[in-house]
């Protein structure tokens, strides 16, 4: 039925807490949900791609929620399903938190398919994440710290998330979480924080606007090119999830928050098309 490349999107549904910027379809806690949402995500991926004539993805995307807050064997166990899902050689993104990093996890992302860490770093000052929900303080800039060199040990590709726009934030916050980040990707995604008043916006007016655009000017001379609005690669380290959805191509999409884009298909019955749902970053 589809004669175009088709790529896999899975929502993992689960938080630790809601940040407070967040507007994503997530459940706080209810891990002992897990092992049913992987049986029926990994149902409904196989169901989805069977009911289509297309060649196998080569592009797969597991996201959230928080996909690190699954047990390693649930989070390994729905790798594999989704990467076996896919063409041999196929890039597998999954997401992770600064907090959940460890040796174990890579292994687990490692012996699940993943070919690709999504890592939602945001900030290296304590008051920036404070701000952004993420409890501990300082044990919140240790994660982060410890995050990013631990990715030493991964041997595939990586993106980081960089957050702007936070209540408090200044110029050489950004920068100083750029420095960092650019020591350990050659991807970075630049998320500029919706203004929202009461829930950790900046409250100058065109604030957030021009911090993030003397940060894409700071990547860019760094070496990184933007090549699709908020995402900065430098040389060969594109993701080929955003590249498959900005180019509006057929998305199989499972989970609860998930939207795909199949041509032909109609959702609720009301003949509306399903939307693509699109971006990498903090979700």
């Amino acid at each position: 039925m589809v004669g175009y490349p088709v790529a896999v999107y899975v929502h993992v549904p689960f938080c630790a807490s809601r940040c407070p910027y967040c507007d994503y379809t997530v459940t706080v806690g209810s891990l002992d949900l897990a092992p049913r949402l992987v049986d029926a995500t990994l149902a409904a991926v196989g169901r989805h791609l069977s009911a289509i004539a297309s060649p196998s993805p080569s592009v797969a995307y597991v996201g959230g929620g928080t996909p690190s807050l699954l047990p390693l064997s649930e989070l390994e166990r729905l790798l594999r399903g989704v990467a076996a899902s896919c063409a041999p050689g196929a890039q597998v993104t999954v997401e992770v938190n600064a907090e959940h990093m460890s040796r174990q996890l890579l292994a687990a992302c490692s012996a699940g398919g993943a070919t690709r860490l999504s890592l939602g770093l945001q900030a290296l000052q304590a008051s920036v994440l404070l701000r952004l929900g993420r409890p501990g303080g300082g044990a919140a800039v240790e994660s982060a710290a410890r995050a990013l060199a631990l990715l030493e040990h991964w041997s595939g590709a990586n993106n980081i998330d960089v957050l702007v726009g936070v209540a408090g934030q200044t110029r050489a916050d950004v920068e100083q979480t750029l420095r960092a980040a650019a020591g350990a990707t050659d991807h970075i995604t630049l998320l500029e924080l919706e203004q929202r008043p009461g829930q950790g916006a900046d409250s100058g007016e065109g604030v957030a606007d021009h911090l993030w655009l003397e940060a894409a000017a700071w990547l860019r001379a760094a070496g990184y090119e933007s090549y699709e609005t908020v995402h900065f690669g430098r040389a060969g380290a594109r993701s080929e999830y955003v590249l498959h959805t900005s180019r509006v191509q057929p998305l199989v999409a499972v989970g609860p928050g998930a939207v795909g884009l199949l041509p032909g298909v109609r959702q609720g019955g009301h003949g509306a098309p399903v939307r693509t749902r699109y971006a990498e970053g903090p979700v």
